[in-house]
Order: structure tokens, then sequence, then C-alpha cells
């Protein structure tokens, strides 16, 4: 965790780490609210640490080229 001095004292940094936008299709929009609504733990890890979009667009980039492949 991260602090500021302010005066005498050290505050820690209590703002959201800032996160990159991705564009999620469908496939991760249901990825996502799965993990949001079946496994807490993975979805508030992720959320803490900055890391939930790019999880989900990587899931999301997974699942379309699979469904491209299964196309072919």
């Amino acid at each position: 965790m991260d602090y500021t001095l302010c005066g005498d004292y050290y505050l820690p940094n209590l703002l959201p780490v800032q996160e990159e936008e991705y564009d999620i299709g469908i496939y991760g929009q249901r990825y996502f609210r799965y993990i949001k609504e079946q496994n807490k733990i993975l979805f508030i890890n992720l959320l803490t640490t900055g890391k939930l979009n790019e999880h989900v667009a990587e899931i999301d980039k997974r699942a379309q080229n699979l469904k491209a492949l299964l196309i072919k």
C-alpha cells in the first residue's frame, strides 16, 4: 500500500488503481457477470489489483478465437 505524507502523518492512498479501457464483447460480459456472482474472491482480487478489465478482455479474446476456429 502506498502512503502520502500530509504534515506529520502518513495517510494511505485509498483511491482505486486506474485501469485501461478495453473493448469487451458478449463472452467477456458473460464471464464478468459469472465471476462477479460465482467467484467473488477472484473478482475482488482482480478489481483491487487493477487487472479486472485486462483479464476479462483476455478471456473474451480467447473465446472469440475459439469461436472462429470452430466455425472454420
